[in-house]
């Protein structure tokens, strides 16, 4: 039954395409012709994006990759449009109030409507359920390759992390802590059937999950999380239980990083009680919804409002210096994302940039589009997963959909090309030790 329901989900898949056309079109025409029911618009459209959003989740529930990675696309498009729009009764805001500016919320809207509709047009035809143990290879073992990666991953965990003054205080991640996961994925691809080695990189895991979680920073925790329940998923007992747990640790982390002086009072009265009934509470306020989703929400509405203050030409500027800190990670506006550049335009932001509106802010709606059919591309590479530099670009993509979606899409471009660059160096090291063994003992 569970099967024949994904397989009735993808029978007029045509028909369905055609359906949600049609009904991005009407929307559209309302937002143009009638925008001045605003409240009501509003709601419709934030309804038919969550619906919308699940009906992309189901199509792609087959494949264990793509379920994962949209569980996180659902939640934040969910959070966003539960707490600003179905439930917001006018007085609701995240660090800034854009209620008394209707079309702005609007725009914010049709932006992620327009992100989701190119994604659904263009999803691949048929989805495949995809063999997670094809990841490791068993012939690829190479100790020397994964002690020199342990080595890294171990220097980067004690040296390129902040760890602030106090507990549960946020850290601040080095970039070259933020790349360890690409070390860790290689890592698993190189280990082959070695238990031990496999052990060391669990071990190592375990030791980012609990810093991240002791210094509120979960960025890291939700990636590295993301990979061990991928690569251990046929093995793992009680799933369901064990992702819903870290979905509420992470609840717990946010919750106490954004309510300060409860962090202090929890550690002097070791009142578990009272702290746990403040936080379902506080999670029942907000609708379930996700307060990083918020964050990074309230910071690309900024972006919406301050586009219309720069020229095309000036934008364009904009997107040249942005790809020069892709490439050669130079000096200039957008050296620290789009947030950093937006407080310095005096918009305040507690930091991330929901994934459509990156571009929105240099391109427009063409840059929403171009997004969403980069993603589709990804979208097609996961659900092939078959050479193996499109397996380890895939767990990739993957676990580093908390930080393209929320953050920035630079894991899509200069992280992509990172772990090629990596992988390739790792894969001649590895060729160059086995040819090395078979000289030694073939001379002639």
């Amino acid at each position: 039954m569970y099967k024949n329901f994904f397989l009735r989900l993808g029978q007029y898949r045509f028909l369905e395409k055609l359906l949600i056309l049609f009904i991005y079109l009407f929307l559209q025409l309302n937002i143009v012709f009638n925008c001045k029911k605003y409240d009501t618009l509003s709601n419709i459209i934030a309804i038919y994006l969550i619906c919308l959003s699940v009906y992309i989740l189901l199509i792609l529930w087959k494949n264990l990759l793509l379920r994962l990675m949209f569980i996180v696309i659902v939640y934040t498009n969910y959070s966003v449009c539960a707490y600003y729009y179905i439930f917001n009764d006018g007085t609701r805001k995240f660090f800034i109030d854009f209620n008394n500016d209707k079309l702005l919320l609007m725009n914010g809207l049709n932006v992620l409507l327009v992100f989701m509709t190119v994604i659904v047009l263009f999803l691949p035809k048929n989805i495949k359920v995809i063999d997670i143990d094809l990841f490791i290879n068993k012939d690829r073992k190479n100790s020397k390759l994964i002690v020199a990666i342990s080595i890294y991953i171990f220097l980067a965990f004690l040296l390129g992390y902040d760890r602030g003054n106090v507990l549960l205080d946020r850290g601040i991640p080095s970039t070259y802590y933020e790349y360890s996961t690409i070390f860790f994925i290689l890592g698993y691809y190189f280990c082959g059937n070695n238990k031990l080695l496999f052990r060391v990189l669990n071990f190592l895991i375990s030791l980012y999950f609990v810093q991240g979680i002791i210094c509120s920073s979960r960025a890291i925790s939700v990636q590295l999380f993301f990979l061990y329940f991928v690569l251990r998923y046929k093995s793992i007992p009680a799933k369901k239980i064990l992702f819903f747990s870290f979905v509420f640790i992470n609840f717990f982390i946010g919750f106490f990083r954004k309510e300060t002086s409860l962090i202090y009072y929890f550690l002097n009265s070791f009142n578990l009680k009272n702290a746990i009934n403040c936080f379902i509470k506080n999670i029942y306020d907000y609708n379930f919804s996700w307060d990083t989703a918020l964050a990074a929400y309230s910071t690309s509405l900024s972006s919406c409002d301050i586009h219309k203050y720069f020229t095309f030409i000036q934008r364009m500027s904009f997107l040249k210096d942005y790809i020069k800190t892709l490439i050669v990670g130079s000096n200039n506006n957008f050296s620290f994302g789009l947030a950093a550049f937006l407080r310095n335009c005096n918009h305040y932001n507690h930091g991330g940039t929901i994934l459509p509106f990156y571009f929105n802010f240099f391109l427009g709606y063409v840059g929403v589009i171009f997004l969403a059919l980069l993603l589709n591309l990804y979208i097609n590479l996961m659900n092939k997963f078959d050479s193996s530099l499109g397996k380890i670009i895939s767990i990739y993509v993957l676990i580093s959909s908390f930080r393209w979606y929320l953050y920035s899409p630079q894991p899509l471009f200069r992280g992509v090309c990172l772990l090629c660059i990596v992988y390739f160096c790792c894969n001649i090291f590895d060729k160059f030790n086995k040819y090395g063994q078979v000289y030694i003992k073939n001379p002639n």
